[in-house]
């Protein structure tokens, strides 16, 4: 074939053309994994000091009524289980939210597909979890994302106490 067409012109097999195709695909693919790893680790430390900072002005708001309960004769185990409590139900709540707007995005990305002539999306993009989604796979997320922010909700309420307690009485 090379030699009817000329010195002018490349000539490769259909394999040789899919291999550099798929090559060049595949790299692609990477730098578009590393650029969204590099998203979503920028995301998760905004999320972890805005999850601090919100519970620092909340106990912060709070301590006149932390300290009453103190005063009513509550320890300080107590009141620290009820601070976290709170951030455990607030992190419970939040990610409920986030696994259904996941759900929903995920669900008007693969709509939108279509309209962008995409290969993947006319042989139907799925919207599921990767894997079995049983309960107990559910339930672990779920604790893992309440576990996340009530760790960032302990600090705050510890460095209030101690400010509190170093305080003179009037």
């Amino acid at each position: 074939m090379s030699a009817a067409l000329g010195s002018g012109y490349e000539v490769s097999s259909s394999r040789d053309v899919a291999a550099s195709s798929a090559a060049a695909a595949k790299t692609q693919i990477s730098y578009l994994q590393v650029m969204l790893f590099a998203l979503a680790a920028a995301a998760l430390l905004v999320g972890a000091f805005l999850i601090a900072n919100t519970f620092s002005i909340v106990v912060t708001q709070r301590t006149r009524e932390l300290a009453v309960l103190r005063a009513a004769g509550a320890t300080g185990g107590q009141v620290m289980r009820s601070v976290l409590g709170e951030a455990l139900l607030v992190g419970l709540a939040a990610s409920a939210v986030g696994a259904g707007l996941g759900v929903a995005c995920a669900a008007g990305l693969r709509d939108l597909g279509p309209c962008l002539r995409d290969d993947a999306a006319r042989r139907g993009l799925v919207v599921a979890p990767p894997g079995p989604w049983s309960s107990r796979s559910r339930s672990a997320s779920a604790s893992r994302s309440c576990r996340r922010s009530a760790r960032p909700a302990a600090p705050p309420r510890w460095r209030r106490w101690r400010r509190c307690g170093a305080r003179r009485p009037t």
